[in-house]
């Protein structure tokens, strides 16, 4: 039902932001347990326009996986990334 439907699209876009949010505190803590670890180590983050290079190369691996899954894993997968987005652009206006 278009209620259900609210819901689950509801559940699952505070589970993106949820998961994204652990990622980071997660990722945080394994950085510093490195750097505790080995002080002398050097961390590099990526800018967008370093990023940007990636993001093109990962265009072919989505092809194959819609070639493989078909009209529905194309429908998700782009769901999963419009979520993503929102959830990354929710994160960035804190």
């Amino acid at each position: 039902t278009p209620t259900e439907q609210e819901a689950v699209t509801l559940s699952a876009r505070e589970a993106i932001a949820y998961i994204i949010s652990e990622g980071d505190r997660i990722n945080e803590e394994r950085k510093a347990k490195m750097l505790r670890n080995k002080p002398s180590l050097v961390i590099y983050e990526f800018t967008n326009e370093e990023r940007e290079p990636f993001a093109h190369l990962s265009g072919s691996a989505e092809k194959m996986f819609v070639e493989m899954a078909g009209p529905e894993g194309e429908k998700l997968l782009n769901a999963l990334k419009a979520e993503i987005k929102e959830a990354e652009a929710q994160k960035a206006a804190k």
